[in-house]
């Protein structure tokens, strides 16, 4: 019987796998959610969290606002040590006696506990499926995000900079592609562009780009897309306890991204875990 089994590789998975030995199933092939990091030929983009926020509670894991090998980096080196089942996606939990059976695409799991920290969505799903309670007030939205990711030519006099909603974000000012960007669209055109073929996306997404910078040859370009990017609001409590010894945690609490993701779980490992 393990004790206690994480669900989800990102940054409030790694976190608590890390302060409780325990192993983590995540259904997708890497770890770190959107901690994500994209290779084009030999250089590195950054496309799921643009900056790592300057906050006393991220800065306990990473000191300054990027890391200079991606962020992807910063995830590899929270797994390291860690039991981790990737690929592995868990389609049901059944109560048991001495605690619960996570029926997955792969094997079945028991465990005394259970920790979700997918968004909160993904998670409330995964409860529905497992004909477990849902409380209305437990769902919040989350905002959808497309980013491209084009190289072309820069001047010195190009920043980082937002507008109506967009964020464009130099690579080069985290020491990763010297001539790369990543514009992340604004949530309310995201939203409305999200279900377009690819194509039609990049298109409009370039358009985007070319507008703000100017006419500029592009060496490369191509999107990406996040359905659960960034809690559009949030629970004032830290976690939900979701069932005897379930737990739901991470970002869409306490405030959106990083520094609520971190604030959950040090909560529900000070609430839950306090001999640790």
């Amino acid at each position: 019987m393990i004790p206690v089994i994480v669900i989800g590789a990102g940054l409030a998975g790694l976190n608590l796998a890390r302060a409780l030995n325990a192993p983590i199933i995540e259904k997708s092939r890497g770890v770190g959610g959107r901690m994500a990091t994209r290779r084009i030929d030999e250089e590195k983009f950054d496309h799921g969290l643009p900056i790592w926020p300057e906050t006393p509670i991220a800065q306990k894991i990473l000191k300054g606002r990027f890391v200079p090998n991606g962020m992807t980096a910063l995830a590899k080196k929270l797994a390291t040590g860690l039991t981790i089942h990737l690929d592995t996606r868990v389609l049901r939990m059944e109560k048991i006696p001495t605690g619960w059976r996570l029926h997955t695409n792969k094997e079945a799991f028991e465990c005394a506990k259970v920790i979700l920290t997918a968004p909160i969505p993904q998670a409330l799903e995964l409860l529905e499926d497992s004909g477990l309670r849902i409380d209305s007030g437990w769902t919040i939205p989350y905002h959808k995000a497309i980013v491209g990711l084009f190289r072309l030519e820069l001047t010195a006099k190009d920043q980082d900079i937002e507008w109506d909603g967009h964020q464009l974000v130099l690579q080069r000012n985290k020491g990763l592609c010297p001539d790369g960007v990543a514009l992340i669209v604004s949530p309310a055109i995201s939203e409305k562009w999200f279900e377009d073929s690819d194509e039609k996306i990049l298109k409009q997404t370039t358009q985007l780009l070319l507008q703000r910078l100017g006419p500029r040859h592009l060496d490369h370009d191509e999107i990406k897309k996040w359905r659960y990017s960034r809690p559009a609001s949030f629970h004032t409590r830290p976690y939900i306890k979701a069932g005897q010894h379930l737990y739901i945690c991470g970002d869409g609490f306490l405030s959106p991204g990083v520094e609520g993701s971190l604030m959950s779980v040090e909560s529900l490992l000070r609430d839950q875990f306090p001999v640790l």
